[in-house]
């Protein structure tokens, strides 16, 4: 799974964000590694490790959510969003708020 979100901040500067779970572990199964930072500067990441699946679904909604209400937008995913966000369990108010997000830039 990998999602890749991205804003740009009142200086016009691009802040991204990325998460992926293709993280290997030889103690966890269940990882989502985190990376972000501004246009192209060296960025930061962190890495979260769970007991199980869910716990991981849990943290990528409560990521996913924080960072959509802070304005960032949705720029790729993997496998197809909709997938993701039935897979995490995401409220139907993010849902519409991912697509009202995503109909917006296609207009413009």
């Amino acid at each position: 799974m990998m999602l890749a979100l991205g804003k740009l901040d009142k200086n016009k500067n691009f802040r991204y964000y990325y998460i992926h779970d293709y993280q290997e572990s030889l103690f966890k199964e269940f990882l989502l590694t985190v990376i972000w930072g501004k246009n192209q500067e060296r960025g930061r990441h962190r890495i979260y490790s769970f007991r199980d699946s869910q716990e991981m679904r849990n943290k990528l909604n409560v990521l996913l959510t924080r960072k959509i209400r802070e304005g960032y937008h949705i720029y790729y995913s993997y496998p197809d969003l909709k997938e993701i966000l039935s897979d995490i369990g995401a409220s139907r108010r993010l849902k519409e708020r991912i697509e009202r997000d995503r109909r917006r830039r296609e207009v413009s």
